[in-house]
């Protein structure tokens, strides 16, 4: 069976038994482990795909014009990950949506091999994980001039069996870029997919590992608080001001406070966001006027 593929941890974890049942009647003599080794390795596949693990997420995006002959431009994208450049069919018929409901046209440039390989999107190169990140990915420009597809020998664009998959026609040309801000917040939802499952496999080690954490937690002050009390003393501007990425920013305020390095993220996040990235992780006038008081009251 295919494993499932959950965006949030609450829906990984009301369906894992369900999940799990359903694995069990297809490798009857399977064990809980073996299912979770499983599951693990998939996760950390997302976690970790490509590109998507570099701490400074500068990208090259390619912008491809299709005609006689493949011309390639280059932009330098701050905090977007290019993976693919898709044709848009002229009336923008409905494949699959993108967070913005624009829509890509059924075959997507591959980027692997010869300019016209072109790949239906159920057999994508990235084996599916393009269907699961659509949420993440959006189109930023429309380029509405119009162009006849051909490839380099003047023919309709074929695939490997001899199948037109785009006739002679007009077509614009879409950039789309990837949301890196929405996939960081995916991707602390599937490490707590991995802490879930680790703490089944070795559960006296997690323990041992949580203790640890909780004892370093210890202060007068919640996380948000802790945020609010550093923007207060000028970090945050401090690191903008040294050109610091945002990944290493979230890196650096978690040492400095301590606790989870989700929960600094999601905050750190909705900090810039004023509270749009995450509706769980807010920093309210509550946390703000306990540090401002606090900051005023010169008796520390």
């Amino acid at each position: 069976m295919d494993y499932p593929f959950y965006y949030t941890f609450q829906e990984f974890k009301d369906n894992y038994q369900n999940d799990f049942k359903k694995w069990l009647n297809e490798n009857s003599t399977g064990t809980e482990v073996e299912y979770l080794d499983n599951l693990y390795s998939c996760a950390g596949y997302y976690v970790g795909y490509r590109e998507f693990d570099q701490e400074d997420h500068r990208y090259v995006l390619s912008d491809m014009s299709f005609g006689a002959v493949g011309i390639a431009y280059e932009y330098d994208i701050t905090n977007y990950v290019s993976i693919f450049i898709g044709v848009l069919e002229s009336n923008f018929k409905e494949k699959f949506k993108l967070t913005n409901n624009k829509k890509v046209a059924e075959f997507l440039y591959s980027f692997d091999g010869d300019f016209t390989d072109y790949v239906s999107h159920e057999r994508f190169i990235f084996n599916n994980v393009i269907y699961l990140l659509t949420p993440f990915f959006y189109i930023n420009k429309v380029i509405v001039k119009e162009r006849v597809v051909y490839d380099d020998y003047d023919e309709p664009v074929k695939n490997e069996k001899g199948e037109i998959l785009f006739e002679e026609g007009e077509f614009g040309e879409a950039r789309i870029f990837f949301n890196f801000d929405r996939y960081s917040l995916f991707l602390d939802e599937v490490k707590q997919i991995n802490q879930f499952i680790l703490e089944k496999i070795n559960p006296e080690k997690e323990q041992e590992n949580n203790t640890k954490a909780a004892i370093d937690e210890k202060s007068i002050f919640s996380i948000p608080e802790k945020i609010v009390l550093l923007e207060k003393l000028g970090v945050f501007a401090k690191l903008i001001k040294d050109g610091v990425s945002p990944e290493n920013e979230y890196k650096i305020i978690q040492n400095l406070i301590g606790g989870s390095y989700s929960n600094v993220k999601k905050y750190c996040l909705n900090r810039k966001t004023k509270n749009k990235s995450s509706k769980d992780y807010q920093i309210t006038e509550k946390h703000k006027n306990k540090i401002r008081n606090f900051y005023n009251s010169k008796t520390f």
